[in-house]
């Protein structure tokens, strides 16, 4: 994935060989390394449990659900660095809650499963379901998700949306009940903090057209989309050249506009600088992630916590960032490269750059560290006695 510049990778794990019994300490074993080596690819999943891949076989009873998630707890909270999302799975053909041999199209089993996610979670990691009528069910609420309410950790800012047959019809494929505006502007509105993302399911134009597709795309805030369903969908946008900008612009796609500090300031006082960025992604970030100003020269090193929430970079949004941060006293005269640093905020992931934020500018990135120079074009910081 790596090699194909691809940072996320759908991680669909079948379960079939476990419908009538728990899951073996073998398979547990070879999940958890399946993990470890998505950490060594410097790639994070979006993960999803099926039974079955076809309406034509089963899935399993609740209980034996509900039983193999609790099996699941400690590894999905010992990889939680490495989940970005997952989907609510379990029931039905290919998880996607239809079709189940279980009778388990039904609230009370669907709330079930998810009740056992946002049990097994961390309470920042989201769980997205099939469609938005699924998440209005559970909360006995059709509201989307509020400014005040998103990142709350609540239920509501905890689960999200996937859309796996998207442009496949008008409604995609009963993605959205009727009337199919009031469920795009529910997807629309929580996919501001929430990760949107899926799949197509067949070639249908002229709704799969760039136009169409890449102005939903932004409408509904999309974060991912798989590059292999449908493949004819995928060759049609290529063929009418929007595939492009859509990989440039899927999630978040942050650009430095401006940066400016004080030239000089004495250990101990206030360092004023500010940040003006664009997010010109679809979307915003949806887990918490760190932003620091680091000072660097050849022989020190100091970051700087700006106290920055990155998932509040709106989707089309110029964010001005006007920063006061004191100087240490400890910190050493000299003159610093000044740097905007984005990692991981997992300390396994931390120091490793294939996760930090590069943004979207040139000669700034730097491979090595995963920070982003901002004094290169202009003023080092002189930090005087």
């Amino acid at each position: 994935m790596r090699e194909q510049k691809s940072t996320l990778a759908y991680a669909g794990v079948s379960l079939g060989q476990f419908r009538n019994s728990a899951l073996s300490q073998d398979f547990l074993t070879q999940l958890d390394a399946g993990f470890q080596r998505v950490r060594s690819a410097g790639i994070k999943v979006i993960l999803r449990f099926h039974y079955n891949v076809g309406s034509d076989l089963g899935d399993a009873p609740l209980a034996r659900i509900k039983e193999h998630i609790s099996q699941l707890v400690p590894l999905f909270q010992r990889n939680a660095d490495v989940i970005s999302v997952v989907q609510a799975g379990f029931i039905g053909a290919w998880g996607e809650w239809h079709a189940s041999t279980n009778n388990l199209d039904m609230p009370v089993a669907r709330a079930a499963v998810l009740d056992a996610w946002l049990q097994a979670l961390p309470a920042d990691r989201a769980i997205q379901v099939r469609t938005p009528m699924y998440k209005a069910e559970y909360l006995i609420n059709d509201t989307p998700l509020s400014d005040s309410q998103a990142f709350s950790g609540t239920v509501a800012a905890r689960i999200a949306h996937h859309n796996d047959c998207f442009l496949s019809s008008e409604d995609d494929e009963g993605t959205y009940a009727a009337p199919v505006s009031k469920w795009q502007d529910y997807v629309r509105q929580d996919g501001r903090f929430l990760p949107v993302g899926g799949e197509t399911c067949r070639v249908n134009l002229p709704r799969i057209n760039c136009s169409v597709a890449t102005a939903e795309l932004e409408k509904l805030h999309w974060s991912f989309l798989n590059t292999l369903h449908h493949p004819g969908v995928i060759a049609e946008w290529r063929s009418q050249g929007c595939f492009e900008e859509m990989e440039k612009r899927l999630g978040y796609r942050i650009q430095l506009l401006e940066a400016s500090w004080s030239s000089s300031v004495r250990s101990g006082e206030m360092l004023r600088a500010t940040l003006k960025l664009q997010n010109k992604g679809y979307a915003a970030m949806y887990n918490p992630r760190p932003v620091y100003l680091v000072l660097q020269n050849a022989s020190s090193r100091y970051v700087l916590d700006t106290d920055i929430d990155p998932r509040r970079w709106a989707a089309g949004a110029v964010i001005t960032k006007d920063l006061e941060i004191r100087i240490n006293a400890d910190v050493s005269p000299g003159s610093y490269d000044v740097y905007l640093w984005l990692p991981d905020p997992d300390v396994r992931l931390r120091t490793r750059a294939q996760y930090a934020v590069r943004l979207a500018n040139t000669n700034v990135w730097q491979s090595d560290t995963g920070m982003n120079l901002l004094s290169g074009q202009g003023t080092r910081l002189t930090i005087n006695p």
